[in-house]
């Protein structure tokens, strides 16, 4: 027997459609009800997760420009890049912020898998982002100057910069070994000073699992002479439930009820067009068959017909002269 579920939103993080049907199985016994939904946060070469920093510009050349830095690394068309950013900052002539790109391919795999589950998609984001999200939430540390290293796995490690607002540094990190791991958080953070013209950070924290990787905690400590703060948050808990999001780049830009909206609504249209071509149909056979009936009218009319209608007009006149 199915058991139901309703009014629920269920979190997954992949990095692929295979792990995320993977995921999925053990909702092929569940008996699922309309109000289902899902969260999504991917991670992995398919998912582009940068911060940037431009020239003052419009909304269109901000997201032209961050779509072809897209295009760079994925080495698509524009045109096949679904992307999404929030500036953070904005000065009178730059503005700072981070974005989020994906094959629309791919995007279109999680949509359709999701859907195939019985599940309606909210938000796919990046695990990086929504990481950081909920450390924001909770440390509040939004306008100050901090760097936060995350170890996500045990191969990934998520590292972010920022200073008074601006977004310095973004990146997901892969290492193979813990020795490599340390070498590739270092040269980041090296490349992170290097862009800012700040040198120091002012607080420094970590969070994820740290178990194994100490050393790379203990040398980050003593080349930059701070302690690192531990914070403690759980994968799929957020640390202020209800909160608004402080970071909101969305790769899904409808809620649960506006994609069932929007699905009635493209039914709707489909058999608008259709009923609109089928009465363009109608109109036109009629116009043409009036069309027909008007050139064949004249020759309708018999000889008899206009000698009467001859006679009536000159009695007519003749009543007319008489008056």
């Amino acid at each position: 027997m199915k058991q139901a579920i309703k009014n629920i939103l269920l979190n997954f993080s992949v990095s692929s459609l295979q792990e995320l049907e993977k995921a999925l199985e053990p909702l092929a016994n569940v008996k699922k009800q309309p109000a289902c939904y899902a969260s999504l946060d991917l991670y992995g070469p398919s998912v582009l997760v940068r911060q940037f920093t431009l020239v003052q510009l419009s909304p269109r050349e901000i997201k032209n420009a961050l779509i072809l830095e897209a295009v760079e690394v994925f080495s698509l068309s524009p045109e096949e890049i679904a992307i999404d950013y929030q500036v953070l900052h904005s000065s009178p002539d730059k503005v700072n912020g981070i974005f989020v790109a994906i094959p629309k391919n791919i995007l279109k795999g999680y949509v359709a898998c999701l859907d195939k589950a019985g599940l309606t998609p909210v938000k796919i984001g990046a695990n990086m982002i929504s990481r950081l999200d909920r450390f924001l939430k909770k440390e509040k540390v939004w306008h100050g100057d901090f760097c936060l290293i995350d170890f996500y796995k045990d191969d990934i490690v998520n590292m972010a910069v920022f200073h008074e607002g601006n977004c310095g540094f973004l990146r997901e990190i892969r290492y193979d070994n813990i020795a490599a791991g340390e070498r590739e958080v270092a040269y980041s953070l090296k490349y992170a000073c290097s862009r800012s013209s700040h040198k120091q950070f002012g607080d420094f924290y970590c969070m994820g699992d740290i178990e194994g990787k100490e050393k790379i905690v203990s040398s980050l400590e003593k080349d930059y002479s701070v302690r690192i703060k531990r914070y403690d948050a759980r994968d799929n808990t957020d640390a202020c439930p209800g909160a608004k999001p402080v970071l909101k780049p969305d790769l899904v830009k409808y809620s649960g009820s506006s994609w069932i909206l929007w699905k009635a609504m493209s039914m709707f249209f489909n058999s608008a067009v259709i009923l609109s071509f089928l009465i363009i149909l109608f109109l036109s056979a009629t116009l043409i068959k009036n069309n027909g009936t008007i050139k064949k009218f004249p020759y309708s009319v018999s000889k008899a017909d206009y000698e009467r209608a001859k006679a009536v007009q000159e009695r007519i006149n003749r009543a007319s002269h008489a008056k």
